[in-house]
């Protein structure tokens, strides 16, 4: 099959370096005997996340932070039943929502991975997720006067003005970080 992948670069000589390190990384890894999860998360770091997604520092906490014990093993090494008891200590620990996000995120490497004929069993795929409660997003009345002068207080102003835009919009968090300047009509 095609293995076309996006380029995200912006002129041709900074396209032309990115497709021979994609193709020297290809070539790397087809030669090795099989990825551990570190060497798919890097690559998954470096060729998906950082050039195209934001913010991509949340990934690198997760793995940092629940997935790196298991960063030398090789992704067929890694069992469904060693998945399940991590998925159970971070809801223990960090609660439901932290250990369906880390499953998911597991489960794309794995997906990843594929793409460059790793063969193998997904051991997140029939893993049950944990049961979510709905969260209410909604700032009542009494509590915005507080709200407002904590967001007035930042002092990263990028951080006070995407709390303001979130709040005066009422778009999802992922679509405001999303935004581009052409999105937005102010007229």
């Amino acid at each position: 099959g095609s293995r076309r992948k996006a380029l995200s670069a912006r002129t041709l000589d900074a396209a032309r370096k990115q497709a021979r390190d994609q193709l020297n990384d290809n070539q790397a890894l087809s030669e090795a005997d099989e990825w551990t999860l570190q060497q798919c998360f890097d690559l998954w770091m470096k060729h998906k996340a950082k050039p195209h997604k934001r913010p991509w520092e949340r990934d690198q906490s997760r793995f940092d932070t629940y997935l790196k014990p298991m960063a030398k093993q090789k992704l067929s090494g890694i069992s469904s039943l060693s998945v399940a008891s991590l998925h159970n200590r971070i809801k223990e620990s960090s609660g439901p929502y932290a250990a369906n996000d880390t499953l998911a995120f597991l489960s794309s490497l794995y997906r990843y991975a594929e793409r460059f004929d790793y063969s193998g069993r997904n051991p997140c795929r029939n893993i049950d997720k944990c049961q979510e409660q709905d969260r209410e997003g909604c700032l009542q009345p009494e509590e915005f006067p507080r709200w407002h002068s904590a967001v007035m207080a930042l002092a990263v102003p990028e951080a006070r003005d995407f709390f303001l835009l979130a709040l005066w919009t009422g778009v999802r968090r992922e679509s405001v970080l999303a935004m581009r300047w052409d999105n937005i009509d102010i007229d």
